[in-house]
């Protein structure tokens, strides 16, 4: 409950929309956005999907709402003002990403990286942007750490801790905090947001 996923929707959203306050200057819109995430259903549709429907107000969809601005054939949000946002998971062909010139990469979890290669690719002819949020579970993530080390002065890393989030309770942060005492490796990633070999 870092907010790690909801931050990367509302820096997109509002890069489409024109109104990021450092990203709009040096890019504006319309821009082109790539959401990716790890499972369709559950997490491109039933997760991200839904942070963009509440994040950006539908006066500034296609047609000023959603029903104009949302193309379930080629899952893309469609903007008034030019900008699209596109939906993809890690569940399809790498094929499937290929084609497309992007402003942005909203990546979300782990994913193989020749997932992140094809994405990256989108990005060369406009000098976009690529900004990935995970969680760093076990090992799981050892493509990315290493990528992380090895590229330390090109990219960014930030680790979000669940303590002090002002946006969830905090009788269920202590809850969850006190469930990890007797697991400090579990306790170090999900509350902490630190990298555990």
């Amino acid at each position: 409950r870092s907010m790690k996923t909801h931050t990367g929707c509302a820096i997109a959203g509002m890069f489409a929309m024109g109104i990021h306050e450092s990203l709009s200057p040096m890019r504006p819109a319309p821009v082109s956005i790539r959401v990716v995430g790890n499972h369709f259903d559950n997490h491109v549709i039933g997760i991200l999907l839904k942070k963009f429907q509440t994040l950006i107000p539908w006066k500034w969809l296609r047609g000023g709402d959603w029903k104009e601005g949302w193309n379930a054939k080629s899952y893309t949000i469609h903007l008034e003002n030019g900008s699209r946002i596109s939906f993809r998971s890690s569940e399809q062909d790498v094929a499937k990403f290929a084609g497309d010139d992007l402003d942005m990469i909203l990546g979300d979890e782990h994913m193989a990286k020749r997932y992140y290669i094809e994405n990256k690719a989108r990005l060369v002819d406009r000098n976009g942007f690529y900004r990935h949020g995970l969680t760093l579970d076990l090992g799981s993530i050892s493509w990315e750490a290493k990528h992380w080390r090895e590229n330390a002065e090109k990219v960014r890393v930030y680790h979000f801790t669940m303590k002090g989030n002002p946006h969830i309770s905090k009788a269920g942060q202590q809850e969850f905090m006190d469930s990890l005492r007797h697991d400090p490796t579990s306790y170090a990633i999900k509350v902490e947001g630190r990298e555990v070999p």
